[in-house]
C-alpha cells in the first residue's frame, strides 16, 4: 500500500510527541511492508536535515518530502494567518497524489492539516483512489480548553474551524485513546463507524534518538523525579511543585528536575516557569531546578538518572513521554485521567495518583520513592506494558485493519466534465467602470459550462464611455448566439442592482459578479461539480486571489471557509460577492439590503446560514478581485466600517451557534483592533519620529 503521512513535526528533525509518532508510525508501516511517504513542515535549516546520513539512519527506507513554500500558499491572506499551513500541505499534496497514487493520506489533527485535503475531496473529487485519514494527538481546540485559554479571536477560532472541518471530513478518524475520541466527539459530533482506537506504535530501537542512556544512579544517591516537556497547566506541572514541597517540609529526601519549554498557561497569562519559581520558597529553591528544554539526543541521561518520571497532566491524551520513559525501564507517576489509564496499569507497569491533587501526588511520590521493591517491579513491569500495547508490527496491521474497512465505501466521486447541466445566470451590475466591464464581461463567455445566461444591471452610469462598451459587449454577444441581457435603471445601488439581476435571472443559480472582476474559466463548472457531488448545498465559491495589474500577478488572496456560522457572526469568511448561490435560498433569505452601502454579500450570507443553509469552497484559486483604490469598499472610513458591522450582526442575533464563543471571538478581535494603531504609533516612535 502507498502510503503518505502529514504533520507538522517529524523526530529527530523536529517536534515531541507528534513528530515521534510521525517517525514510528512511518516505520512501523514501512518495516510491514508499506511504501511510505512523510509529508512535513519546518525551518530550511530542519527540512535540509531530510537528506543528511543521521535522517537516513532514524528513517530509513522513507520518501521525505518537504511543505513547498512560497508561491500561492505564501499570499497575504485575509482574513487570518491560520489557512497558510494546511494551503501549503494541500498544494503540496495534490502534485505527490499525482506522482505516486497514494492510497493512504494521514494527516494530524493539530491546525487542521487535513483540512484542505478534505476539502479537495469533497468539492473537487481530488485525491482519488486514497482513504483519507486524520490521527488524533491534541487539537489546538482541545489544548485551550484544559489550559483554561477563554480569550479568542478571529484567528485563533480559524485554526479551531480547520480542525473541526478535517475531522468531520475524513473517512477515518484514529485516535490512541478512548479519551481523547470522546473528547473531539463532544465538539464534531458523533463520528459513527469512522472513528477507531489504534494505539502509537513505539519501537524500542527508537530509544538510541535519545542517546546515551547510562546506567541508574546507586542507592545511595539522592531520589530524583524528573519532568519533561512543556512547562503547561494542562501539564499540571504547578501540582507536581505544590506536591514536592509538602514532601520537602515532611523531611523526605528528593530532588527535582524540571526540563522544558516555557509557556504563558500561569495564572493571568504569565510565563508559567516564572509564577512557579514565586510559588517555590527561598529554602526549597536548591531542591527544585528548572533546566532549559534539551535536544531528543540529550534525554537519555536525564531519563536514566531519575528514580521517577512524573506526568502530572491535568489531562492528556497519550503522551510520548510515558512511553519513552516505561520503554526505558523507570517508574513513572502519572494522573488516571484522559488516556494515561489505558497506557499505565495502576501498580503493575506505573502508579496512578489523582489529577489536580496535590495530596495525592504527594503520597503517590512518596510510595514510589520510599519502597524498593515496588519501585523493581515497576521497573520490570513498564517495558513489557509498552512491548505489549504499542508494538509496531501490531499497530501497522491494525491501521492497514481499518484502512481496508474505508476503502470500498469512499470512492471520489467525479463530476462529468462539460455537461449541460442547471442554466446558470451570471449577473453584473455595472456603474460607471467601463474601462473593466469588458474584461469582467469576456470572463463570463470563456466560461466552460456553456448553458449560462448573462445579465448586466446598467444601475445608471454616468460616465462617456458606459453606453459604448455596452454596445460593443452585446455586438460580441450576438455573433456567438446570445446568452446577454442588459437591465437599465436609475442609480439605485450596487445591491438594488443585483437584486433586479436575481429578479430576472431564468437559472435556478446565479451567480454575482462585480463588474471590474474576473472568473477563471473552471469556475462554473467546477461550482457546479461541486454540487454534483452535495445536492444539499445553497453556496459554492472558492478561494480569491487579488491582484492589481494582471490577476497573473497577485498580491494577496482571500481564503473563506464557508458557512462557520460562529465566525460567520463576527466576520465574513463565507466567500467574496461571488459565488454560485441557490436562487431560491438567496430570495428565501430576502436578497441584497438595499440599505447596506457595503458588506451586503456577508449580510446575505449570514442570512442564507441562519436558515440552515450549507455552502462549501473550492481550494481553488477561481475568482480574480481587482483592487483599485476607489473601490467602494476601500473608501470607507474606519468608523463607517465599524457601523456597519454592527448592523449586520445586529440584523442576526440568532446566527451563532454557540454565541458566548462567537462572543469570545468578537472582544478579541475588538481587542486587536485597538492595540494594532498604538503598535504602529510605538514604531514610528522607536524609529526616532517623534519630531514629525
Amino acid at each position: 500500500m502507498r502510503i503518505c503521512l502529514v504533520s507538522t513535526e517529524l523526530a529527530p528533525l523536529s517536534g515531541w510527541g507528534v513528530g515521534a509518532y510521525t517517525a514510528q508510525a512511518a516505520r512501523a508501516l514501512a518495516g510491514a511492508g508499506h511504501d511510505v511517504h512523510v509529508l512535513t513542515e519546518g525551518t530550511p535549516a530542519v527540512l535540509a536535515e531530510m537528506s543528511r546520513p543521521a535522517a537516513e539512519r532514524a528513517l530509513p527506507g522513507l520518501a521525505l518530502h518537504a511543505v513547498e513554500r512560497g508561491g500561492e500558499a505564501a499570499l497575504p491572506h485575509v482574513p487570518c494567518r491560520a489557512t497558510r499551513g494546511p494551503m501549503g500541505i494541500y498544494l503540496t499534496l495534490r502534485r505527490l497524489h499525482a506522482e505516486f497514487g497514494f492510497e493512504y493520506i494521514e494527516a494530524a489533527d493539530i491546525y487542521g492539516a487535513g483540512y484542505f485535503i478534505a476539502k479537495g475531496r469533497s468539492t473537487r473529487g481530488e485525491f482519488a483512489g486514497a482513504v483519507i485519514g486524520v490521527r488524533l494527538h491534541s487539537p489546538i481546540f482541545a489544548l485551550r480548553e484544559v489550559n483554561r485559554q477563554e480569550g479568542l479571536n478571529l484567528n485563533v477560532g480559524m485554526v479551531e474551524h480547520l480542525e473541526v472541518e478535517a475531522i468531520r471530513g475524513a473517512d477515518v478518524v484514529l485516535s490512541p485513546s478512548r479519551a481523547m475520541l470522546d473528547f473531539v466527539r463532544g465538539r464534531t459530533g458523533d463520528l459513527g463507524e469512522r472513528a477507531a482506537v489504534v494505539p502509537y506504535p513505539f519501537d524500542f530501537d527508537w530509544l538510541d534518538s535519545l542517546g546515551p542512556r547510562p546506567a541508574p544512579p546507586h542507592s545511595d544517591a539522592t531520589p530524583e523525579v524528573l519532568f519533561y516537556g512543556r512547562l503547561e497547566y494542562r501539564k499540571g506541572i504547578q501540582v507536581l511543585i505544590d506536591a514536592v514541597q509538602r514532601l520537602l517540609a515532611r523531611g523526605v529526601r528528593l530532588r527535582v528536575r524540571v526540563v522544558g519549554v516555557d509557556t504563558p498557561t500561569a495564572p493571568g497569562g504569565r510565563s508559567m516557569r516564572e509564577w512557579l519559581g514565586e510559588q517555590v520558597g527561598a529554602r526549597r529553591r536548591a531542591a527544585i531546578v528548572f533546566e532549559d528544554n534539551r535536544a531528543r539526543g540529550e534525554l537519555g541521561p536525564l531519563i536514566a538518572g531519575a528514580s521517577v518520571v512524573c506526568v502530572p497532566s491535568l489531562w492528556d491524551n497519550f503522551p510520548n513521554v510515558c512511553l519513552e520513559a516505561m520503554a526505558c525501564g523507570r517508574v513513572v507517576v502519572a494522573t488516571r485521567r484522559g488516556g494515561i489509564p489505558e497506557i499505565i496499569e495502576d501498580g503493575v507497569s506505573g502508579l496512578l495518583c489523582d489529577p489536580g491533587s496535590g495530596a495525592s501526588l504527594a503520597s503517590v511520590l512518596d510510595r514510589a520513592l520510599g519502597d524498593g521493591s515496588l519501585r523493581t517491579a515497576l521497573e520490570r513491569g513498564a517495558p513489557e506494558r509498552v512491548r505489549a500495547l504499542c508494538d509496531p508490527a501490531a499497530i501497522a496491521r491494525l491501521t492497514v485493519t481499518e484502512i481496508e474497512r474505508r476503502r470500498d465505501g469512499n470512492p471520489a466521486r467525479a463530476a462529468p466534465s462539460g455537461t449541460p447541466g442547471p442554466l446558470v445566470s451570471v449577473i453584473i451590475p455595472f456603474y460607471n467602470l467601463s474601462e473593466y466591464l469588458p474584461d469582467a464581461a469576456g470572463s463570463v463567455l470563456r466560461q466552460t459550462h456553456v448553458n449560462t445566461e448573462t445579465i448586466i444591471v446598467d444601475d445608471g452610469s454616468t460616465e462617456p464611455g458606459a453606453a459604448g462598451a455596452l454596445a460593443e459587449i452585446e455586438r460580441e454577444w450576438s455573433g456567438r448566439g446570445g446568452g446577454l441581457r442588459v437591465i437599465r435603471q436609475a442609480n439605485r445601488g450596487l445591491s438594488a442592482a443585483r437584486n433586479a439581476g436575481v429578479a430576472a435571472a431564468r437559472g435556478r443559480w446565479v451567480v454575482p459578479l462585480d463588474a471590474d472582476d474576473l472568473l477563471d474559466p473552471r469556475f462554473i463548472e467546477s461550482a457546479l461539480a461541486a454540487v454534483s457531488r452535495d445536492p444539499g448545498l445553497v453556496l459554492v465559491t472558492s478561494w480569491m486571489s487579488c491582484f492589481e495589474g494582471s490577476p497573473r500577478e497577485p498580491t494577496m488572496a482571500f481564503v473563506p471557509v464557508g458557512f462557520d456560522r460562529d465566525l460567520l457572526h463576527v466576520a465574513n469568511v463565507a466567500s467574496s460577492c461571488t459565488a454560485l448561490l441557490d436562487r431560491e435560498a438567496l430570495l428565501t433569505a430576502g436578497g441584497y439590503d438595499e440599505s447596506l452601502p457595503a458588506f451586503e454579500d456577508w449580510d446575505v450570507y449570514c442570512a442564507m446560514a441562519e436558515r440552515g443553509g450549507r455552502g462549501a469552497v473550492i481550494p481553488e484559486f477561481l475568482i480574480h478581485n481587482r483592487i483599485r483604490p476607489g473601490s467602494m469598499l476601500r473608501s470607507l472610513t474606519p468608523a463607517e466600517r465599524r457601523g456597519l458591522h454592527e448592523r449586520v450582526r445586529a440584523k442576526h442575533p440568532g446566527l451563532p451557534l454557540d454565541t458566548p464563543r462567537a462572543q469570545r471571538i468578537l472582544r478579541g478581535m475588538l481587542r486587536g483592533d485597538t492595540v494594532k494603531p498604538r503598535s504602529r504609533l510605538a514604531g514610528l516612535l522607536r524609529r526616532g519620529l517623534r519630531g514629525r
